[in-house]
């Protein structure tokens, strides 16, 4: 008797749902780690080495929690020795980038490891498309 479906609290339409502990952590670190690589000045001083580890702690609450990161944040570091690509106080982005007709190739100037993508020179975005 009384054994129907249980109530669902609904959120008010124009309240936003809350965001989970996982997702705050890893926006912090992810802001600290590009903090401390634009404040570098070298490739081993203590802001470089700081947004390196930063980038380590993130790499392992996304792997414990088993979250995605944005397609553009991925893409901005090397996955070898996690050093964000972003221009330091010498103006150094630690980042080659070599095309070729049909891939895109970016090497890292601190470890030398190089990530290829494919390139399709055809590509339309949904705005440019008529």
């Amino acid at each position: 008797m009384g054994r129907g479906k249980p109530k669902v609290k609904q959120q008010p339409i124009n309240q936003h749902p809350r965001p989970n502990e996982t997702s705050l952590r890893i926006s912090f670190l992810q802001q600290a780690a590009k903090l401390m690589a634009e404040k570098s000045k070298s490739k081993n001083d203590i802001p470089s080495l700081l947004s390196k580890l930063y980038m380590e702690e993130l790499a392992e609450v996304r792997n414990i929690q088993q979250t995605l990161l944005s397609k553009d944040f991925r893409r901005s570091f090397c996955r070898c020795c996690n050093r964000i690509w972003i221009p330091n106080q010498n103006g150094e982005n630690g980042i080659e980038v070599k095309m070729s007709k049909d891939r895109i190739y970016r090497k890292c100037t601190d470890c030398n490891s190089i990530a290829s993508f494919v390139r399709n020179p055809k590509y339309r975005s949904r705005n440019e498309k008529s």
